[in-house]
């Protein structure tokens, strides 16, 4: 009977998740970004929806969903109220008055740093964050899907920030919920193969796996660091740190799947 349950929940996830993120891509694509972001909203309030009315089928519970809700709702709050950039200036500040409020500002900011600071970065990558979360949850824990989200950002800013400012010589200051997101897939991708070759219910995760490939495929241009920042339409996109927290992402699915 369970697996019947798990069969039928899968057969409407799967369909319903795919429209959601066609559509909020063509949004993403087609609309401006301050007016993307309404519909946008609405999609992954309909996505968390089809995640609570299915979750005892695809075996997840409503702390998962709460949280991933509570994930969307930041993200829209830090357009308009959270700005990494002055946390990150307020620790250089710091730093010369004092190296340990410096670095909890540094803290603070690598956290931050993982939020959306633009309707432009939350509305272009709402959309990807929402499809490779959708296949998470069939393929991480709950710990594990923040493990390898937050821990994966950090790496991701953090590094690339440093190389960055290195390169440059001057402070580069990196943030956006891309990072986060990009971790995620690597983990997802790895987890997903993992989980094909010695896993149960296989099909599953093969079935997962090629979704995640093709995403990353079409995600290439994000991810290969070179050159290592990519300017569109004037928004400096962080390849490097994308790669960086993919790479990370692959290497941690490797230690908890």
């Amino acid at each position: 009977m369970a697996i019947k349950v798990r069969a039928s929940a899968l057969v409407l996830y799967y369909p319903a998740v795919l429209i959601i993120a066609a559509i909020s891509s063509l949004v993403a694509v087609l609309v401006p970004s301050y007016y993307a972001l309404l519909p946008e909203f609405v999609l992954s309030i309909f996505f968390i929806y089809v995640l609570a009315k299915l979750h005892r089928g695809l075996g997840i519970g409503y702390s998962y969903i709460a949280v991933i809700t509570l994930i969307v709702l930041i993200s829209y709050a830090s357009v308009f109220l959270i700005r990494p950039g002055l946390i990150l200036s307020r620790a250089l500040i710091e730093m010369r008055q004092s190296v340990v409020r410096g670095l909890i500002y540094v803290i603070i900011y690598l956290f931050a740093s993982l939020l959306p600071d633009s309707a432009t970065d939350l509305a272009g990558t709402l959309p990807i964050f929402i499809f490779v979360t959708a296949i998470a949850v069939l393929e991480l824990r709950l710990r594990y899907y923040l493990l390898a989200g937050i821990l994966t950002g950090v790496i991701g800013i953090g590094v690339s920030t440093i190389i960055l400012s290195l390169m440059y010589n001057r402070v580069i200051m990196t943030y956006g919920l891309s990072a986060m997101t990009m971790g995620l897939m690597g983990a997802v991708l790895m987890s997903s193969l993992i989980n094909t070759v010695r896993g149960p219910v296989r099909p599953v995760h093969a079935f997962n796996f090629l979704i995640i490939l093709y995403t990353v495929y079409e995600s290439l241009w994000l991810l290969i660091p070179i050159p290592p920042v990519l300017v569109v339409d004037g928004v400096g996109i962080n390849r490097l740190g994308h790669f960086i927290s993919f790479v990370a992402g692959i290497i941690i699915a490797i230690f908890i799947t």
